[in-house]
């Protein structure tokens, strides 16, 4: 069942409004995982995350936005490593 729910006011408008979006630039995280058992019972491991460490960057996309100014934020999360020894008892 899907249901819809309007505003009991309107106002007109002569042209419709610019449509305004946000996108995410694509990236690629390059995860990596190995394991390597020494014994049948104790392995080590490695994780590896966004190993290439790339960079999140938001623009902002309109009709009338320039290109010097479409961008909107950058954010840097870094790599993540993890490496350990696994056993089982």
């Amino acid at each position: 069942m899907a249901a819809n729910a309007e505003a009991s006011s309107r106002v007109a408008a002569s042209k419709p409004a610019p449509t305004i979006g946000a996108a995410n630039a694509a990236t690629s995280t390059s995860p990596a995982s190995i394991q390597y058992s020494l014994t049948r019972r104790l392995a080590l491991f490695a994780n590896l995350r966004n190993v290439n460490d790339p960079t999140d960057d938001v623009e902002i996309h309109g009709p009338t936005t320039p290109d010097a100014a479409q961008f909107r934020q950058r954010a840097e999360f870094g790599s993540l490593w993890t490496v350990g020894l696994k056993g089982t008892f």
